[in-house]
């Protein structure tokens, strides 16, 4: 369809994606398709890469290259040229467990960017995840991703980021992580081996969860920097080999009072750098030195 005013084409449709036209004099100086605008998850190439979804029995999604027409994204391995981006949404209807989830797998060189949240039910403003395991290991072993999508949940699940990133050696850009509220496990292994990622992102919650930082950086041999650790008080679990084998990390600031215990931090600090500095709660007592507490 051609738009004109005063005999000047001011835009023209293909389909559903619009094409700008500049016009000076009336001679066309420039031309290109209008930038698509989305909130939700999206893929981009950085060179010719393949993208595909393998659903869960709970999970179905969508995938769609102007975010106007959509097809179904399951099991579809999607062929994507230098520059081409294409759009997720999907929907999940019931818990996952660790035997069935959904999971991207990738080739090429690819950076996502919106909300992972347009695969709970297409809408990318929620921030309420619902069921538990929503998004365990959905990335996991993806070599190809250099940058992770939006997480901006503030209610979150058992399990919901368990292994999210697990594998992925080329990722060097964290995402934020704003709730302040853990859940079980939420975090566990979350970026382990992630042998790229320089610093970790903030980690506000100052009330821990049974398992909340199980081997999240576990293998992270480029982390230099790890967020400021604010709870004062341990759980189950809660920071057991969350540092271990980082071997760049060379700074530690960590609030807890209670004493390093094996249920609280088994090797948590073990192969971290040989040099460097902890900062500790000025209202500790314990002085444990080693793979459990403070590096020697």
């Amino acid at each position: 369809m051609i738009f004109r005013n005063n005999n000047k084409i001011t835009n023209i449709y293909r389909g559903t994606l619009p094409i700008s036209n500049v016009y000076r004099g009336g001679i066309l100086v420039y031309t290109g398709e209008k930038p698509i605008t989305y909130d939700g998850l999206t893929f981009e190439a950085l060179e010719p890469s393949t993208i595909k979804y393998t659903p869960s029995t709970v999970s179905t999604a969508q995938y769609s290259y102007d975010t106007v027409n959509w097809e179904t994204a399951d099991n579809v391995t999607l062929n994507l040229n230098k520059g081409k981006k294409v759009f997720f949404k999907g929907t999940i209807t019931g818990n996952q467990t660790n035997s069935n989830y959904a999971k991207f797998t990738m080739t090429g060189n690819i950076s996502a960017s919106g909300s992972i949240m347009s695969l709970q039910s297409g809408n990318p403003e929620d921030n309420t995840l619902i069921y538990n395991y929503e998004f365990y290991r959905i990335f996991y072993g993806c070599t190809s991703l250099v940058a992770s999508p939006l997480l901006p949940a503030t209610t979150l699940t058992e399990d919901c980021y368990e292994y999210m990133f697990d594998g992925c050696t080329s990722l060097v850009t964290e995402p934020e992580l704003p709730s302040t509220t853990l859940a079980p496990y939420c975090y566990s292994g979350m970026f382990q081996n992630c042998s790229a990622l320089g610093f970790s992102p903030y980690l506000p919650a100052t009330t821990l969860a049974d398992g909340c930082y199980f081997h999240m950086f576990n293998g992270c041999t480029s982390l230099i920097q790890a967020s400021e650790l604010l709870a004062t008080t341990l759980t189950e679990d809660c920071y057991v080999w969350m540092f271990h084998n980082c071997s760049s990390l060379n700074y530690i600031k960590a609030m807890f009072t209670d004493s390093p215990d094996l249920g609280y931090t088994t090797n948590w600090v073990q192969g971290v750098a040989s040099t460097g500095t902890f900062v500790k709660n000025k209202d500790a007592t314990w002085d444990v030195t080693g793979n459990d507490g403070i590096p020697e």
